[in-house]
C-alpha cells in the first residue's frame, strides 16, 4: 500500500493534515487524525499551496534464523524518518486494518537508521511475521512492510551439567546464548526416584530471580506437606522431594502463599515440572554444587540447627552470585546479600517448617521456624 501526503500551507500556518478545498472556498475545515477539528479563514485559494512529501517505507531481508530467533535487515526509503518493528506468530492472523495499531502497541524496536533487528525467545519451527511501520519527516505513520519467516527446528541440548543455563524454551547450555532468556541455573543432574518416574530425568535448576517474600502457611496444621522431616540428620538433609511437598501444599493453595508464589512465579519452560518450593535437600544441594559450600565448618546445635562458618558462607555466596551475574544486570537476583531467609517446602512439625538463612556478613544456617513467618521464595524446577 502506498501513501502520498500533501501538506496544506497558507499564510503563516502549516497544517499536517488532509483537507478538501473547493475552488470558491474562503474557509478550510481541518480534521486531524487525532485532535479537535479546526476551521481557518483564507482570503483566496491562491493563499494555499500543496507540497508532496517523499514516500516513507522500508525494505526487509532475512539475515538470521535459529531455533529461537530471527534476524532481519531493515533499509529505509529516503522519506522515512524512522520506523518501528515487531514480530508475532503468523497464526495470530492480524487483519490489515488492525495491523498499524498492533505494531504501535507491540513495538520492539524504534529506530532512525538502517540496520539489523533481532527477535529472540521465539518458538522453534514456527512461522512468524516481522512487521515494520514507517514514519515520514512529519512523524506521521505511512507504509507497513511485512516479512514471513520460520524459525529452525529445536536445537538438541547436550546432557545437562551443574552450572548450565536453563532457558525459557526448555533447552539448556553451558555457554550463555544471548538470543534466549535464562530462567534458571542447573544445580543437580540427579533427580529423585519420584521425579524420574514423572519423566524429569535431566536435573534440577534454581530460578535466577526471586518470587518475593511470603508466609509458609496462614493456617498451620499437622502434616500439610504430606510428610514431616523431623530432624536435620544427614538422611533428612537429602530430602529432594520439593515437587511432591509443593503439590501437597497446593491442594489447599489459598492457605499456602509461599508454595502458590513459587508455582505462579513465571511461565515454566516446556517439558518441565513447573516452578515449585524447594526441599531442604535441594536448598543444601544449591549451596554444595553451585556454591561449593565447605562442610568442614558444619556444626550442629543442641536445638537441631546446622550452622556453617562465615568464611564458608562468604565463599558459597560469592560462587553462586558469580554464576548468576553472567546472566546480565537486571536479569537476576543475587543471593545472600541481605538478611536472606529462604523457605523450603520441608515441614518440621505442626507449627514449623525449615528455612535456610544465608548471609555473608554472618553465617549460613538451616533450621525450623514458625509457619506464619514471611521469608523469601526462590523457586526451583525439575526438567
Amino acid at each position: 500500500m502506498r501513501h502520498y501526503l500533501y501538506i496544506i500551507v497558507f499564510l503563516l500556518t502549516a497544517l499536517t493534515a488532509n483537507a478538501q478545498v473547493p475552488e470558491d472556498a474562503n474557509r478550510i475545515l481541518i480534521h486531524p487524525k487525532s485532535g479537535d477539528v479546526e476551521v481557518y479563514d483564507v482570503d483566496k485559494v491562491s493563499d494555499i499551496s500543496f507540497v508532496q512529501i517523499p514516500e516513507a517505507n522500508t525494505t526487509l531481508s532475512l539475515i538470521l534464523t535459529t531455533d529461537a530467533s530471527l534476524g532481519v535487515r531493515v533499509t529505509k526509503s529516503e522519506g522515512c524518518q524512522r520506523y518501528i518493528a515487531t514480530c508475532y506468530p503468523a497464526s495470530e492472523d492480524i487483519a490489515d486494518e488492525d495491523l498499524e495499531a498492533y505494531i504501535i502497541a507491540h513495538k520492539q524496536y524504534d529506530r532512525k537508521v538502517n540496520g539489523a533487528v533481532e527477535f529472540t525467545d521465539l518458538h522453534y519451527n514456527t512461522n512468524y511475521i516481522v512487521a515494520t511501520l514507517a514514519f515520514d519527516e512529519y512523524d506521521l505513520p505511512c507504509e507497513i512492510t511485512k516479512l514471513s519467516a520460520t524459525t529452525a527446528d529445536r536445537e538438541a541440548s547436550a546432557p545437562a551439567k551443574v552450572g548450565d543455563y536453563l532457558y525459557a524454551d526448555g533447552t539448556w547450555s553451558t555457554e550463555l546464548k544471548t538470543n534466549k532468556t535464562v530462567v534458571g541455573i542447573v544445580f543437580s543432574t540427579n533427580t529423585s526416584a519420584t521425579d524420574k518416574t514423572a519423566g524429569y530425568t535431566n536435573g534440577y535448576a534454581m530460578s535466577v530471580k526471586s518470587a518475593g517474600n511470603y508466609t509458609w502457611s496462614t493456617s498451620p496444621s499437622a502434616n500439610e506437606s504430606g510428610s514431616y522431616i523431623s530432624s536435620t540428620d544427614d538422611g533428612d538433609l537429602k530430602d529432594m522431594e520439593g515437587l511432591t511437598h509443593t503439590n501437597a501444599l497446593l491442594s489447599n493453595a489459598s492457605t499456602h502463599p509461599a508454595a502458590q508464589a513459587a508455582k505462579n512465579f513465571v511461565a515454566a519452560p516446556e517439558g518441565t515440572s513447573g516452578w515449585y518450593l524447594p526441599s531442604i535437600g535441594q536448598l543444601i544441594e544449591i549451596c554444595h554444587s553451585l556454591g561449593q559450600l565447605d562442610d568442614t565448618s558444619l556444626e550442629r546445635t543442641t536445638s537441631g540447627a546446622i550452622n556453617w562458618s562465615k568464611e564458608a558462607t562468604v565463599a558459597c555466596i560469592n560462587n553462586i552470585n558469580a554464576r548468576l551475574s553472567a546472566v546480565g544486570t537486571g536479569k537476576y537476583d543475587a543471593v545472600g546479600t541481605t538478611n536472606a531467609y529462604y523457605w523450603s517446602s520441608s515441614e518440621h512439625a505442626l507449627n514449623s517448617a525449615y528455612y535456610l538463612y544465608i548471609n555473608k556478613t554472618y553465617y549460613a544456617s538451616l533450621q525450623a521456624y514458625y509457619k506464619d513467618g514471611k521469608f523469601e521464595v526462590r523457586p526451583v524446577i525439575a526438567f
